[in-house]
């Protein structure tokens, strides 16, 4: 039968683990862009290991004259089940190789660069395609970088000469090329060597493609009481390989129809092909105001916490109290009032604004700016009251302040300002700035408070503006 003809063939095949003799965790590194022969980036770092490993790879591109079977492990098939080809992964005819092309993305050379290639662009790479290689579950990256890919196509026919040396085809464009031509290494995230589905996109590769001639089979057939058996005793077949003589999405396209513009974009098309992932995936382009690093220049930040933190001393705290524990000391308080000019009065004062940078808190509360329109008294300890104590006493929302989005908005703000926030609430035990107060309504959880626990805004910090002398 079939079966039993192409079964006797790839027995008498060498096995693409022989190639190596090492295990598939080494051949599987190696094709992700890892391994010794990846990582030892120069000739003279050599070590023996990797002479003994490469001259392997001499001896099988010199005297091997036959088939090489495509990647399969036996020590994979527990793990895939009896039901399943032991593929690596990276080569899995079943799951992720519909398009009947290899290719390899080298990111570098073990000696010099890549100045001698025609190197692409490479445009960005969905993780989840090759998270057996990444070990990421999911998720997206885009390049600012450059490769030198290549591969090769073969035909979806099984006979023809181009499916079944295809492990020839791979070892050429894989070992061979980090042999003959010291080519090493991956784009990060993606795997160095896979079928194409599993590879990032680019905008061009160039092509090799599969010449075999002389192809002789030695075999004999045994027939025992009606059963049966072919023994094939060798493949003989001079194989060799060449350009193209076109880019490989053209070659794929012309020879066998293949479309492969998912992953080669074509000259300038990294460009559209981000767009279209993010038009995709739905994002937007911009910027978060989360997670700002906040000009040092324009605003001198007071106190924070978490991963803003900027302590200060407190009051009456010691390892035996904590009474006050969280509590701006005095001094701290009046410095912070004298910087920003809070007890001016008459024609001295001039309204100042208090920012709060919240990286935890939901949108509306990323940024918030208080705008004061009256002196503060003496007595009132103004940096507790967006610390630990938000209160109305001296604090009257739409009279002593406004709160406001955006810093445009405050610097415009006036006492009775439509622009400015419509709801605040106060005086809730150590509940800090600024309690539930909101654009349009009540937003709960949003406060910090540097006494108790309960609130959103873990890391925070509140920053005055910087004037510059007129």
């Amino acid at each position: 039968s079939e079966e039993l003809i192409t079964e006797a063939c790839k027995s008498a095949a060498v096995q693409f683990g022989e190639i190596t003799d090492n295990h598939y965790q080494f051949d599987k590194s190696y094709m992700d862009g890892g391994s010794i022969w990846n990582d030892v980036l120069s000739a003279e770092h050599d070590t023996e290991e990797v002479s003994v490993d490469e001259d392997r790879i001499r001896r099988v591109k010199e005297t091997v004259k036959t088939v090489i079977n495509w990647p399969e492990y036996e020590a994979l098939q527990a793990y895939m089940g009896e039901e399943n080809t032991p593929y690596m992964s990276n080569f899995n005819l079943d799951k992720s190789c519909e398009l009947n092309t290899v290719m390899c993305c080298f990111a570098d050379k073990k000696e010099g660069n890549l100045d001698d290639y025609d190197v692409t662009n490479v445009c960005g790479h969905d993780l989840a395609d090759s998270r057996r290689s990444n070990h990421i579950q999911k998720g997206w990256a885009e390049y600012d970088s450059s490769a030198y890919c290549t591969g090769f196509t073969f035909s979806p026919n099984a006979d023809d000469a181009t499916n079944r040396y295809k492990g020839n085809s791979l070892f050429a464009l894989s070992f061979l090329n980090t042999y003959d031509n010291d080519l090493i290494k991956n784009v990060p995230g993606a795997p160095m060597c896979a079928c194409i589905e599993k590879m990032p996109s680019v905008e061009k590769a160039d092509c090799i493609e599969t010449s075999v001639k002389s192809e002789e089979v030695t075999f004999s057939v045994t027939d025992l009481e009606g059963e049966v058996s072919i023994d094939v005793h060798e493949i003989f077949a001079n194989v060799s390989h060449a350009a193209c003589g076109t880019g490989l999405k053209e070659y794929a396209s012309t020879t066998y129809e293949i479309d492969l513009t998912s992953k080669l974009v074509g000259e300038q098309g990294c460009d559209d092909e981000r767009k279209r992932i993010r038009n995709e995936k739905f994002w937007v382009e911009g910027t978060s105001k989360r997670h700002e690093v906040v000009d040092d220049k324009k605003w001198q930040i007071v106190v924070g916490n978490h991963l803003r933190a900027y302590p200060i001393p407190y009051e009456n705290f010691s390892r035996n109290n904590h009474g006050d524990y969280g509590i701006p000391i005095k001094e701290t308080d009046d410095a912070f009032k004298a910087a920003v000019g809070a007890e001016k009065t008459g024609e001295d004062f001039e309204p100042f604004i208090i920012r709060r940078v919240c990286d935890e808190c939901v949108d509306s509360h990323i940024d918030i700016y208080y705008k004061r329109f009256t002196p503060v008294p003496s007595d009132m300890n103004f940096l507790n009251l967006f610390m630990n104590a938000w209160n109305d006493k001296n604090n009257k929302h739409g009279v002593d302040f406004n709160l406001y989005s955006t810093y445009e908005d405050a610097v415009a703000g006036v006492a009775k300002d439509p622009n400015a926030w419509k709801v605040c609430n106060f005086n809730h035990g150590n509940i800090g700035f600024p309690r539930d107060c909101g654009p349009h309504g009540y937003v709960g959880s949003q406060w910090n408070s540097y006494r108790i626990g309960g609130g959103y805004a873990n890391t925070h910090a509140f920053y005055y503006e910087i004037k510059t002398e007129a």
